[in-house]
């Protein structure tokens, strides 16, 4: 699901979504949570570009387009 929706007025709509998010830590194999170490750091960028065309009173499609990055030092 996008995150635009077009209103019964509009034709088409265009945009971008950014996301930032931090690591903590990790689950093991057991399945238990371990802290990131010392001086670990774990950072997630995602970017989303999206777009709604609409085609008909009561249709439209969308497209979204993610762009994602993981920074682990």
């Amino acid at each position: 699901m996008t995150p635009g929706r077009l209103e019964l007025h509009e034709d088409a709509l265009v945009g971008v979504q950014l996301k930032f998010g931090q690591g903590l830590g990790s689950y093991n194999e057991a399945g238990h949570f371990v802290a990131n170490g010392t001086g670990d750091i774990e950072q997630d960028f995602e970017q989303d570009a999206f777009a709604a065309l609409r085609f008909s009173r009561r249709g439209q499609a969308a497209v979204l387009v993610p762009l994602i990055e993981t920074r682990r030092v």
